[in-house]
């Protein structure tokens, strides 16, 4: 019983409290450092998804328990205080419930096409063994670290094959890489190639069975008519091997143009064409160029420099390698991927009698509905390339349940259903394409349920006259009190009584205006409207240079500055330069010009009397 006590004396104790609120800060500070330098995988793999760390905040939450029995934070007097605590323990609930049943993921889906599934956002290793009509398969959650310390990255996963093991184990990690072929005569057809669509450019290894798919376009290496997956709504151009030399073939016509000769030609859709190296291929808007072509050749990792940006680079190629046993062989391969949110290259094993397929990346989850695209819309600043706003009009298709809607997601409003969260991320580059954030958090409604447990604890604490705040203001005398009131009373009038310069026209000194609370717009239009045309239009010669470094004059500045904010170039029959300088000069009365265009009114006016109000 002494033991028992003793135990639970040091696990409910303030001092076990301190220690461990010290060592959380430390290991936390210290994992956004590493998240900094290193990536959000290495914070993980050293960190946050380690079982000590796990423990660490079990022992807390365990404490926080304990301490709430030891003072009985449960009486009347000390209600704000269990609250305060009991809030902690809801957080921590929650963030459990998100760390074992929650996940997040990518989804990729073109104009007029479905999809119901989503790329994981945390890597998988996924083993898929086949002896004879027989499959078994594995898959572990894997976040390896660019600093392999303390053998965090060690692992060794068993499958037992009709009574002998499969084991995979790991051997070394290496974070950013990139491939040379060299033939050998034990290997097998290799092609690395690079492609551009406009400033854009990506090196690729592709193998038998790579697919690399550019949203309205794809890469295939198989021969096309074995090609059973379907290719609905995409350009494509196959590379296969007949009679031990390689060929192509799409379903668009292909120029191409030697670079030793400059020589050009053109190859017709759906004809085969040997392929060649040293000539480069336009196609559907992408341009590649064959840098290797081997009918029997071996890749070989090359790692790249060990820089910060590569260390920290989410979606560099990075090789894990594993050695494979079986049946007494062993074979040490590569496999090669580039992390979560994109799927790993898959390596074909031959051992002994199992056929063996691994990988590396995101794996597939699948959906319960669809989600069908029916418009991708990008719009534009004016004058530019650069978009000003995206969104994806979708149609949720459910079977189950029988239901289907149409939402369009966009910018802070996401589409909410089914327990998922679908977030607008990007695009393709034809603009014909979306890429959806996917979001399936279970514990975020005890998470919000535990915050606003904290501010109300928070805010009972404040007005808990048995409280060390309130014992203190008890505390405090008149005198005090009064300096108190005077205080707040000053610093009141001094922010609503902030004087603002006013524009006269034809005078050199300035007039100080006041801009009431309740500020009359007559006035204020009035105001802002006496600035100078002709001194504006010479303000707006001035030279100024931009965020990529550009030399510009302000009245490009201030066209683009317009037009963002309200969505025209004049303002109340001023230029923009007139408003831009206006904004420089008299900030105070500016700011109630209602000039701010709102795309999507129906997020902001929910409330009748507040549409009542700003409808005006």
């Amino acid at each position: 019983m002494s033991i028992l006590k003793t135990v639970t004396d040091f696990l409910f104790s303030l001092k076990l409290t301190v220690v461990l609120l010290v060592i959380f800060g430390a290991v936390v500070g210290t994992a956004t450092f590493i998240e900094n330098d290193f990536g959000r995988e290495t914070a993980y793999a050293l960190v946050y998804g380690t079982r000590w760390f796990e423990v660490l905040l079990t022992l807390l939450v365990i404490n926080l328990i304990g301490n709430i029995f030891r003072y009985k934070m449960w009486k009347p007097k000390k209600i704000p205080l269990f609250i305060f605590h009991l809030s902690f323990i809801v957080i921590f609930i929650g963030a459990a419930i998100t760390r074992y049943f929650g996940y997040e993921g990518m989804m990729h889906i073109r104009e007029k096409q479905e999809q119901n599934q989503i790329f994981s956002r945390d890597p998988f290793l996924q083993i898929s063994a086949k002896k004879g009509d027989k499959e078994f398969k594995l898959e572990r959650s894997l976040l390896l670290s660019a600093v392999p310390v303390f053998n965090v990255n060690n692992f060794e996963e068993k499958i037992d094959i009709e009574g002998k093991p499969l084991i995979v184990r790991y051997k070394n990690f290496i974070k950013g890489v990139t491939t040379e072929i060299k033939e050998d005569p034990n290997g097998e057809p290799i092609i690395t190639l690079r492609a551009s669509a406009g400033m854009d450019s990506v090196d690729l290894t592709m193998k038998e069975g790579s697919i690399e798919d550019f949203g309205s376009f794809a890469f295939i290496f198989s021969d096309p008519k074995k090609f059973q997956k379907k290719l609905e709504g995409k350009d494509f151009v196959f590379f296969f091997v007949k009679d031990k030399k390689f060929y192509l073939l799409s379903n668009l016509p292909i120029q191409w143009m030697k670079m030793a000769d400059r020589s050009q030609g053109m190859i017709k859709a759906g004809n085969e064409y040997p392929l060649q190296e040293r000539t480069l291929y336009s196609v559907g808007g992408l341009n590649f160029v064959v840098k290797q072509a081997v009918v029997s050749g071996k890749e070989v990792v090359v790692p790249l420099p060990r820089t910060k940006d590569i260390l920290r680079n989410s979606s560099v190629l990075s090789a894990l390698f594993v050695e494979v046993e079986y049946d007494g062989e062993r074979i040490e391969t590569a496999l090669l991927g580039r992390g979560g949110s994109t799927p790993g290259i898959p390596k074909n094993i031959k051992i002994k009698d199992l056929d063996l397929k691994l990988e590396w990346g995101a794996k597939v989850i699948t959906l319960p509905f669809y989600i069908y695209l029916k418009d991708f819309v990008m719009r534009k600043y004016p004058g530019s390339n650069k978009p000003s706003s995206y969104e994806s009009h979708v149609i949720v298709k459910d079977p189950v349940n029988k239901k289907e809607f149409e939402y369009n997601i966009h910018m802070n409003h996401p589409l909410v259903y089914g327990g998922y969260k679908f977030f607008q991320s990007s695009y393709d580059p034809d603009e014909k394409g979306t890429v959806l954030s996917v979001n399936h958090d279970p514990g975020v409604i005890p998470t919000y349920i535990g915050y606003g447990l904290l501010f109300l604890g928070l805010f009972l604490n404040l007005l808990n006259p048995f409280s060390r705040f309130g014992r203190t203001l008890k505390m405090l005398n008149k005198d005090t009190a009064k300096i108190i009131l005077i205080l707040i009373s000053v610093l009141s009038f001094s922010y609503s009584s902030v004087a603002y310069p006013g524009m006269q026209s034809g005078q050199s000194s300035q007039k100080e205006s006041v801009v009431p609370q309740k500020p009359n717009m007559e006035e204020i239009i009035n105001t802002v409207k006496k600035l100078d045309k002709n001194h504006a239009e010479k303000f707006g010669t001035l030279a100024v240079q931009t965020g990529d470094g550009r030399i510009e004059p302000v009245d490009t500045l201030a066209l683009e500055v317009v037009n963002k904010i309200h969505g025209g170039p004049s303002v109340l029959g001023m230029t923009h330069n007139q408003v831009l300088l206006g904004m420089f000069l008299m900030p105070g009365p500016w700011q109630y010009v209602k000039m701010i265009k709102v795309k999507h009114p129906a997020s902001l006016f929910k409330n009748s009397k507040y549409k009542k109000q700003h409808s005006q």
